[in-house]
């Protein structure tokens, strides 16, 4: 294969004013180009660089006479100086850069210099020399490229990225993203199963059954389609369409590694754990994927569940050798001990990672020692998302816990869904809406309480400022000082829930608060109620010296704002 020259490139920025020494320094360089006296230009070049060294064009056409001398190293830190010091919009050198590479006979570096290139450069078709680079490349390299799927399809590396915010938990954003990009590639496969399993993350199920159908209407044999389609279908109970559905699964043999691996995967979690079996072993014996640490895991997870003992210890051996910072063989080995010695039932998972509760256990995490790692870590941020939807009451706490020390955008956004969702435990909610608050996220806040939608004020809008009443606050903090030795941090939380929605659904007309006792001795009764605990009305008539008439008329009016109801109240 001939040598590439690389092509001198002019500045984008015209109005550009070069001083008058670079100017003529710049006039004979380019005429020492003409006749090409490649030493002589590379001399005025670099004076001109010199003298305007802002001016972009000096130092890329310096590049290019280097590379024309065969000093490719040189001409790339250059071209590497222009885009991160002189002008970053500058995308073409990456392409130069590139040409570079390749006339060096380093494809791999090419190819990632030219992946930037594809990556940055504005939207159109390639041009020839571009498509050249390509092609030589690819044929250097002799494998499947990823420059050869950036050429047919545009969105490719959007999408790579995507999918990374995707296993970094970022679901939010990667459905925005993924949404963005299947508008301008409605025939992108990967991004819209993508998308379905994101719909799914966050629990939008109804959208993601639609987006999987939606694909397989577009492509019938879509392997990974195929395979969430059944996912889905699991978790709106379809058994007998997914029975139907998944022997056509088993009746598949994909040929690309990727496709083996997704469908092995989805069996295990469908349950059929020997036909996955089988299909990690059958991409173990052909070589594919061998330096992942993860199918060695769920080949022994598939193994461990058809009674392959000796044969699952085996594979937790290999991931101990491969990844022995994660902790996940070692915990599985312990988990099989236990098996062997008990037959009791264990739970043995497909995810790659250590089960919540005991990622908790081993960092014993609290808001002083919270490990950077957990708030960073992908696999673990994802499994916060995966437990606050499928963990049980425990679980779902602990993940609120750290969810109130990670504290950032993608964890607001899941707080605010979980608090919408009609299957979740109430005090579950009241928690997800005080870290909302700790966290200083915006109100109002919307949550499904006591079986209705409940908005939810801790303060007035901005447009109310001035007109509270200071005797609001002087009742709560009444009541709380009475309770506090009385109920947990999370009970008080509680009454200060009732009150501001007492609050929000008066306002305006909330009373003038004359007997403040009173009021207070209500909210505390409503909080004896309300956790199933017994008070009488004597009882706190006496500790706030109110008569027991005015706290059972508050009681009532709060009671009737909040819908409330009242369990076998004591009088």
């Amino acid at each position: 294969m001939n040598e590439r020259p690389i092509l001198r490139l002019a500045s984008r920025k015209s109005n550009v004013m070069i001083p008058f020494d670079a100017a003529l320094f710049h006039e004979k360089a380019m005429k020492s180009l003409e006749r090409l006296h490649y030493v002589k230009a590379e001399k005025y070049f670099r004076r001109a660089a010199e003298l305007d060294p802002f001016n972009p064009s000096h130092w890329c056409n310096l590049a290019g006479v280097l590379a024309e001398l065969g000093r490719y190293s040189e001409s790339t830190a250059l071209l590497q100086y222009v885009v991160s010091e002189v002008d970053r919009e500058l995308v073409e050198c990456y392409f130069y850069m590139a040409n570079n590479h390749a006339n060096s006979e380093e494809f791999e570096m090419a190819e990632l210099r030219l992946i930037d290139f594809m990556t940055m450069r504005p939207s159109g078709p390639l041009d020839e020399d571009v498509e050249e680079l390509i092609d030589w490349i690819c044929y250097e390299l002799d494998r499947p490229t990823a420059l050869s799927e950036l050429r047919k399809h545009s969105g490719y590396v959007e999408h790579d990225r995507a999918r990374t915010l995707l296993e970094e938990g970022k679901f939010s954003e990667a459905i925005e993203a993924l949404e963005k990009l299947i508008e301008t590639q409605p025939d992108f496969m990967p991004a819209r199963n993508n998308l379905a399993l994101a719909y799914y993350y966050v629990g939008q199920f109804e959208r993601a059954m639609q987006m999987v159908q939606d694909l397989l209407e577009r492509d019938p044999h879509n392997v990974h389609g195929m395979c969430n389609f059944a996912i889905f279908m699991q978790h709106f109970g379809q058994q007998q369409s997914l029975n139907e559905w998944m022997d056509g699964l088993r009746k598949m043999m994909p040929v690309q590694p990727d496709h083996a691996f997704k469908l092995a995967t989805t069996m295990g979690i469908l349950g059929d754990h020997d036909t996955a079996y089988q299909l990690f072993r059958r991409i173990q014996k052909r070589g594919e994927l061998m330096d992942d640490a993860s199918l060695y895991h769920y080949t022994a997870v598939a193994a461990f569940h058809t009674g392959r003992l000796d044969e699952a210890a085996k594979m937790w051996e290999v991931v101990r050798e491969m990844d022995p910072t994660s902790g996940v063989a070692e915990y599985y080995l312990n988990v099989l001990v236990r098996y062997r010695e008990s037959r009791s039932k264990v739970a043995v998972s497909y995810h790659y990672h250590l089960p919540f509760e005991e990622q908790f256990r081993l960092n014993d995490i609290t808001e002083q020692n919270f490990p950077d790692r957990l708030r960073k870590d992908p696999l673990v941020r994802s499994s916060f998302f995966w437990a606050l939807r499928y963990g049980d009451l425990q679980t779902k706490l602990q993940v609120l816990q750290a969810f109130r020390l990670i504290g950032d955008h993608e964890v607001e956004a899941a707080l605010r869904e979980f608090m919408l969702r009609t299957e979740e435990n109430d005090d579950l909610k009241k928690v997800a809406l005080f870290v909302l608050q700790s966290i200083g996220a915006a109100e109002p806040f919307q949550l499904f309480l006591r079986g209705k939608l409940t908005t939810i004020h801790t303060v007035l809008p901005e447009s109310k400022k001035g007109l509270e009443d200071p005797t609001w606050q002087d009742i709560l903090e009444m009541a709380i000082k009475q309770m506090r030795d009385s109920f947990s941090a999370l009970e008080l939380h509680e009454i200060q829930l009732i009150w501001f929605e007492y609050l929000s659904k008066e306002y305006p007309n909330i009373p003038r608060f004359y007997k403040l006792g009173g009021w207070a001795a209500a909210l505390e009764y409503v909080n004896y109620k309300i956790h199933g605990r017994s008070v009488t009305y004597e009882e706190l008539a006496s500790r706030y010296d109110v008569s027991t008439g005015t706290i059972r008329r508050y009681v009532k009016v709060i009671q009737s704002a909040c819908d409330l109801t009242e369990p076998g109240a004591n009088k």
